[in-house]
């Protein structure tokens, strides 16, 4: 992104999870920033694609997107950032395991499903 004319101030060279913190960062004080990406959409590790089935949509390398989403920099610019196509969308059951048996853990936003799931498992790892 840049703002004004002339050459930017700084050149961030790829679009990922921090370039649009930077970029906004060095824009807010009145830096020239240029974000440059070599892929045809930008993003790195919070970007989003339909990698299996049509409709079915997948976040690519998101493990630390949680930790943006709930940070205060993302509360303080997002706006600005939506404004760039950045969604967060928050999902109560994020992440699990199949495991060759054919069993599955299951993790959730709920700490007491999770305990419940985890001593299907193991007992010991439950507490």
């Amino acid at each position: 992104m840049t703002h004004g004319r002339g050459d930017p101030d700084f050149i961030i060279i790829g679009a990922g999870i921090n370039a649009p913190g930077a970029a906004l960062t060095l824009s807010k004080v009145g830096l020239q920033v240029l974000v440059l990406e070599r892929n045809d959409q930008p993003g790195g590790a919070i970007r989003t694609q339909e990698l299996t089935l049509p409709g079915f949509r997948h976040d690519i390398g998101a493990m630390n997107l949680g930790a943006l989403a709930r940070s205060p920099f993302y509360e303080e610019h997002r706006e600005a950032l939506e404004s760039k196509g950045v969604s967060i969308v928050f999902a109560d059951h994020s992440a699990g395991t199949v495991l060759p048996n054919g069993r599955f853990l299951g993790v959730t936003t709920d700490p007491k499903k999770n305990l419940e799931a985890i001593a299907a498992f193991s007992g010991a790892d439950r507490r």
